[in-house]
């Protein structure tokens, strides 16, 4: 019987949402035995994606067609798919969840192809061989998942229950928040995520044993408070046995915010801890370039979210004024006069909260400033 050596690669882009599908199938009067899978993307930074295996008909990725899975879809190959056969009008699919938009996701499987339906004999190995490095018997739980929105009124709060969490390690959060009615400035949404040392003290209104308050401006498509922050992405370790999720509506006007979400917990511990909002997964949370400003104009401008050290560089033709606002605190934290003609450069730490920078012309003629904001990558 004629064979060949297997070895096939294709790739997909993965979407807003942080999910890539790559399908592999063979050609007709072609039957695969297959060997080895391999998973991998091309950003080796976090968020690292979960990937899934399975074997059959094509888009049937069902538990009927698992093959297996694993938590380090940036780089990882298994081979438990040994000893499959593989044949036209079936494929080898690969799905990847929760990675980091517009990375690419590639996958490769390797095997034999024959040219005329295999024998017994030709099934080598007859059993499976080893599962992927990063499924280590882990266990992820689907705690809640609100895809239809919620819509909050202003300073109004969205709960979650309580969840005994104590069989596992890590956490990943997903939230996005959307103005859906009139506003007059930038909407901040506050996210709280509290763990409680018992049932009773959550129930008593007991102080949680630990706290992770951020806040993000939420999307906004009407001018002149436009804004596209995506998503906010959240993996950390568990702080305590049972925790919740609170979302509020920060808004100081009436405006009304809708939003989705999502909680996942897992026997892993992650080894990076992470938050990030999409928009700003480059690292660059504000960049503005060349951007006329009239006379005594002040522009507001809202940064994606991004926790840690801060370098900002600001450059002017005349003179300016800003201003940093964090979130929806009322007062600055933070003001500086730029000189005229000035390129100035600053570095800083940016609170858990999403920046409100204020810039404002005082040169008194109409001019022109540039301004870029950026962050590390990571959340500590």
């Amino acid at each position: 019987m004629a064979t060949d050596y297997l070895s096939r690669t294709q790739s997909a882009t993965f979407d807003s949402s942080g999910t890539a599908t790559v399908t592999i199938r063979p050609d007709a009067a072609q039957w695969w035995i297959l060997t080895m899978v391999r998973v991998s993307t091309n950003s080796q930074i976090a968020p690292i994606a979960y990937c899934a295996i399975y074997h059959g008909a094509v888009n049937n990725n069902t538990p009927s067609s698992f093959i297996d899975d694993t938590f380090q879809g940036n780089r990882d190959s298994s081979s438990m798919i040994s000893g499959t056969v593989c044949q036209f009008g079936e494929g080898i699919t690969a799905v990847w969840t929760n990675g980091q938009p517009d990375d690419v996701a590639i996958f490769t499987v390797y095997g034999i192809v024959c040219y005329a339906p295999p024998t017994l004999l030709d099934l080598v190995p007859f059993s499976p061989g080893s599962h992927f490095a990063g499924k280590a018997a882990e266990n992820v739980q689907n705690l809640v998942t609100v895809s239809t929105a919620i819509v909050l009124n202003p300073v109004a709060l969205n709960t979650t229950q309580l969840f005994d969490v104590r069989g596992y390690e890590s956490y990943y959060y997903r939230v996005i928040a959307t103005v859906t009615s009139t506003f007059t400035s930038y909407v901040p949404v506050e996210v709280d995520i509290l763990w409680y040392s018992s049932v009773a003290a959550f129930l008593g209104g007991s102080v949680p044993v630990y706290q992770e308050l951020v806040e993000i401006f939420a999307d906004s498509t009407t001018p002149p408070f436009t804004f596209s922050g995506g998503a906010l992405l959240i993996q950390d370790i568990m702080h305590g046995p049972f925790m919740a999720v609170s979302v509020r509506n920060n808004a100081g006007d009436t405006s009304q915010v809708s939003i989705s979400y999502s909680l996942q917990a897992t026997t892993r511990q992650v080894t990076s801890p992470y938050m990030r909002q999409i928009a700003g997964l480059d690292g660059i949370l504000l960049r503005q370039v060349a951007i006329p400003i009239g006379i005594g104009q002040t522009f507001q401008l809202p940064t994606f979210y991004g926790y840690g050290r801060t370098w900002e560089k600001f450059q002017s033709i005349g003179i300016f004024t800003i201003t940093l606002q964090a979130g929806s605190t009322v007062n600055s934290f933070d003001a500086i006069a730029f000189p005229a003609t000035s390129t100035i450069r600053r570095e800083y730490v940016m609170p858990k909260r999403a920046i409100l920078y204020s810039v404002q012309n005082t040169s008194g003629a109409a001019n022109t400033y540039s301004i870029t904001v950026a962050t590390e990558y990571s959340k500590q």
